[in-house]
């Protein structure tokens, strides 16, 4: 029977290899056949296990006659929450905090099916690793294990945007998008391990470079 730790290097090993063939496919793409894609974006993103979280990204690749892309993109979601009492001499406390850093390395492809109307679709397919830091304070006596440190794991993305070119080069863009983040930490002597479930759905908004 195929253990969980297994199965989870086989996909990073997957992942590891598809983030590495597009890297080399837009790196050694012919200028002449192809235009340079850049593109930022920031939104908010709900992830099941933390409250509203925010979400920046930059992709970095290359377009095929302006409708197929592919190449790197590089991601940072951010989530800090505390809860603070205030004493009989009006000092805050703060009882407990907590924070969610995530950064994940991904290749991605997109698909503009109709690039050259003033309003057009596009579709996003994103896949990598992940990495998580969790870290959890409490004023409260806590018997449960921490659970703070590095978490990992494997990250899928998929997105629908709605592109205005305001330029011959230029888009503004606004969109939705679904993220699958199961991450886990190292397991323990005993073989356990916690999980945060960082998957949700997320808005975002931002800007399209040809170049």
């Amino acid at each position: 029977m195929i253990s969980f730790t297994s199965l989870v290097l086989t996909r990073l090993k997957f992942v590891s290899i598809f983030v590495f063939f597009f890297s080399i496919l837009f790196i050694k793409s012919d200028a002449t056949a192809m235009e340079r894609l850049v593109s930022l974006k920031i939104g908010p993103v709900w992830p099941s296990i933390t409250s509203t979280s925010w979400d920046g990204e930059l992709m970095y690749g290359s377009f095929i006659d302006r409708k197929v892309g592919f190449g790197i993109a590089v991601d940072f979601l951010w989530n800090t929450n505390s809860v603070d009492s205030t004493l009989p001499s009006r000092q805050l406390l703060t009882i407990r905090d907590e924070s969610h850093y995530m950064l994940p390395v991904m290749g991605f492809i997109v698909f503009d099916p109709i690039p050259n109307t003033i309003v057009h679709p596009m579709l996003k397919f994103e896949i990598g690793y992940n990495s998580l830091i969790y870290n959890y304070n409490s004023l409260i006596a806590d018997t449960t294990p921490s659970r703070n440190g590095y978490y990992y794991g494997l990250i899928i993305k998929l997105g629908l945007d709605g592109l205005y070119n305001i330029g011959e080069q230029t888009a503004v863009f606004a969109g939705l998008e679904y993220q699958w983040a199961d991450t886990r930490n190292a397991a323990d002597n005993l073989g356990r391990f916690y999980r945060r479930d960082m998957s949700g759905i997320g808005l975002r908004m931002g800007f399209r470079f040809l170049l």
